[in-house]
């Protein structure tokens, strides 16, 4: 997240800052990023206890990048991933978290999330500013090898959730098989190995009569 090899001091020198200021400000940023832990998301714990939240979601994605790396396509940077997932939903903390059949709640959202990632990364020295934006937007872009990588698991653990409850009845919202693919596209390209796993669990859904009932 920082040029590798860059002296802190001129780094400090340049922004017109020095340490303890630029301390104050790191922690100022970590202090403020933990309302992630209030904002809560539609997926429930596999036990069924209570709605997950996005920071406990950013860690699962995080570990599953870890766990899974040697399903990710050649050229992925695992760590790089990382770093991705764990900026990737910091903007819901201004912007919050809407349900992905929802569009109308998710009308303008790019734009909303853009304006969290401003103030929140603004919080920092800026060089981890501008290194933190350009994680967020590389995400979004979802271009790179690392960000598809990224967006694949971040399709993939809700439906993971959903699917292996603890009491067998599990749920995931859509009102069809093929809109339900189609959120999950990117899972394809970004983890191929995971495909297969993904399509045997919506055609499962499908096929119980769990995906698809009272759903929008």
């Amino acid at each position: 997240m920082s040029e590798r090899g860059r002296d802190p001091t001129v780094q400090q020198a340049e922004e017109g800052i020095d340490a303890a200021d630029r301390l104050d400000r790191q922690i100022r940023f970590l202090v403020e990023v933990d309302q992630l832990k209030n904002v809560v998301r539609k997926t429930r714990l596999t036990d069924k206890s209570r709605f997950e939240n996005s920071a406990e979601h950013s860690w699962h994605l995080a570990l599953m990048a870890a766990v899974l790396a040697e399903h990710a396509p050649a050229g992925v940077d695992v760590l790089h991933a990382v770093q991705l997932m764990l900026v990737h939903d910091l903007v819901e903390i201004d912007a919050g978290d809407f349900a992905w059949w929802d569009t109308q709640a998710n009308e303008g959202k790019y734009e909303r999330e853009l304006a969290a990632a401003s103030r929140l990364f603004g919080l920092l020295p800026a060089d981890q500013s501008s290194a933190l934006l350009a994680l967020w937007e590389e995400f979004e872009a979802n271009e790179t090898p690392a960000a598809r990588y990224a967006n694949a698991l971040d399709r993939v653990q809700p439906l993971l959730l959903t699917r292996y409850t603890r009491d067998g009845d599990w749920a995931f919202s859509s009102s069809s098989r093929e809109r339900l693919l189609g959120r999950m596209a990117p899972v394809e390209d970004g983890c191929p190995p995971l495909w297969e796993r993904v399509t045997a669990i919506i055609e499962e859904g499908f096929a119980t009569g769990r995906y698809g009932r009272g759903s929008p």
